[in-house]
């Protein structure tokens, strides 16, 4: 992968960035698994190269990741029982330094399902897993959002749900409703350290995040002609830095992290034609990581459409598809500073090959 970075106002002798990156990655993987009556058990291997290049520095930065899973399924009439264990080795090297140590971690995960009765969609779930995350190489030397210092991440990821699925004269629906809590100690974000327009990526000690998530979606086939898709989400997280008793952000929320998310989407379709649109809310949240009412962000929404129509051409199959995004040309913020965009309008034309 190759990426070209452009500053033309940047101030410096040359008048301005403009800097090259090239990022290569290969692999070797090998999986196996079997199955004998109730259980059923696979073990894969991967071993992972990554370099970086850039025209700006001489670190070269190399990357060597092994990983090692096993994995075991049970099943019964309402039970579902599964396990893993995984390990990785990660040994990163620079061509300034060759004695980077090698980071190890081995993260275990449980999971289970429990069918509430015989003939009953309706599940129980309960899921365990100790996750373990090395730093990217753009979050690690990335010009000027990149730190050599990042930390790996720990996290301890709890979750226990809920998820059910009816028929109603045509129409079918899902629900599922998910309480989570994580543990997560090293947490890797990008937050604006020197100032506002400039981002780099941080570690913070520990981060405690705890919350509930539910979502509907809903199919009907034939309604007044049409076969109809919707789908709503909603999301509750307080994620709250734990790291230092005595530090003024204890206990808040970690910056840019809204408490509540709403979005959704209806499509329709009626053999070549189909129309929908979708909506995204977000809360309130704060750009700094003390949440002070002079770091507050305000809450924001948009709402969105489309429509789209596929025939043939010279028989290539071809979609004609409009999009509104924004269409209230609602004025907000995601990141302070940055205002996006009003409303905008695309189409687009694409046409596939024949078969």
């Amino acid at each position: 992968m190759k990426l070209n970075y452009t500053d033309p106002d940047f101030l410096n002798s040359n008048g301005g960035l403009k800097q090259q990156y090239l990022q290569q990655e290969y692999y070797l993987s090998q999986l196996a698994g079997g199955a004998s009556g109730q259980w059923q058990w696979s073990a894969s291997g991967d071993l992972v190269w990554n370099r970086l290049e850039a025209d700006h520095f001489n670190r070269k930065p190399e990357r060597l990741t092994t990983y090692l899973n096993a994995s075991v399924l049970w099943k019964f009439p309402r039970w579902e029982l599964a396990s893993h264990l995984l390990f990785v080795q990660a040994f990163d090297q620079t061509k300034t330094d060759q004695s980077s140590k090698p980071r190890r971690a081995f993260s275990p995960g449980l999971s289970a399902s429990w069918r509430i009765a015989d003939n009953s969609h309706s599940r129980l779930r309960f899921s365990y897993k100790d996750a373990f995350r090395m730093p990217t190489f753009n979050e690690l030397y990335y010009n000027i959002v990149g730190n050599p210092g990042l930390k790996p991440e720990r996290a301890g990821l709890f979750n226990f749900g809920y998820i059910d699925e009816t028929d109603l004269n045509g129409l079918r629906l899902h629900f599922n409703a998910d309480l989570f809590y994580n543990r997560v100690r090293d947490k890797i974000i990008a937050i604006p350290t020197k100032n506002l327009f400039v981002w780099s990526m941080r570690n913070i000690g520990k981060v405690s995040v705890a919350g509930f998530e539910a979502g509907v979606r809903g199919e009907w086939v034939d309604l007044v002609g049409f076969n109809a898709y919707a789908q709503l989400n909603y999301s509750y997280q307080s994620a709250v830095d734990r790291s230092l008793p005595d530090s003024p952000s204890y206990n808040h929320q970690i910056a840019y992290i809204p408490r509540h998310s709403l979005n959704g989407f209806l499509n329709m379709e009626k053999g070549s034609l189909s129309a929908g649109g979708s909506f995204f809310i977000n809360s309130a949240r704060y750009f700094l990581p003390e949440n002070r009412r002079e770091n507050r962000l305000p809450a924001w929404w948009t709402i969105d459409l489309n429509a789209s129509y596929r025939f043939n051409f010279a028989s290539f199959p071809t979609r004609i598809r409009l999009d509104v995004n924004n269409i209230l040309n609602r004025q907000y913020e995601v990141i302070r500073s940055f205002p996006m965009p009003g409303r905008s309008v695309m189409l687009t034309l694409s046409a596939g090959s024949k078969r």
